[in-house]
């Protein structure tokens, strides 16, 4: 399922078709993927499904950059495009080989989200992640915001030649 287009060049990418894509960063809770979700009982990290997408990336520099993603959907009722029905992002990213963060504002479906995310090198080569979005939506009377949060540590080790990486997630979802 990864039937797309793409074009490459030195500061910028863009993709159009089928592609798996997270702006998350949990091994098995993804706070702040709402591309194309996984129930956190389906691990496989080398497959994702897809979402038919298109998406800009451009690098500003080799630490900054920004991302354009749109993935049209059909009303429910209408069966017709719309961009109310859509989800669309924008996410500022910053990395260097210590840590990285981001922040991201989105719209998926009919609800609004504004998100942000980390990781970084924690106690005895340990890296810990952490992933909330706050959450803004269209079916409820209420101004209230809902929050979902997942915070993680992991750690690799070298085991017969191998590599074992154990991890811990929290994961809170306000949402239910």
């Amino acid at each position: 399922d990864r039937l797309n287009f793409s074009y490459s060049k030195e500061n910028y990418k863009i993709i159009l078709g089928r592609e798996g894509l997270t702006f998350s960063r949990g091994r098995v809770f993804h706070a702040n993927d709402f591309f194309n979700p996984q129930n956190p009982g389906f691990y496989d990290g080398d497959y994702k499904m897809g979402s038919d997408l298109a998406y800009f990336n451009y690098g500003f520099n080799q630490h900054n950059s920004v991302t354009f993603v749109y993935v049209p959907r059909r009303n429910e009722i209408t069966k017709e495009l719309t961009m109310e029905d859509s989800t669309a992002a924008i996410q500022y990213s910053y990395n260097n080989d210590f840590f990285d963060y981001s922040i991201v504002f989105a719209q998926y479906l009919r609800d609004y989200t504004i998100a942000t995310g980390s990781s970084f090198d924690f106690l005895f080569g340990s890296v810990m992640r952490f992933d909330t979005s706050f959450w803004k939506l269209e079916d409820y009377d209420n101004n209230d915001l809902y929050n979902i949060t997942m915070v993680g540590i992991e750690r690799p080790f070298l085991v017969y030649n191998k590599t074992l990486t154990f991890f811990v997630e929290y994961f809170y979802n306000q949402l239910g």
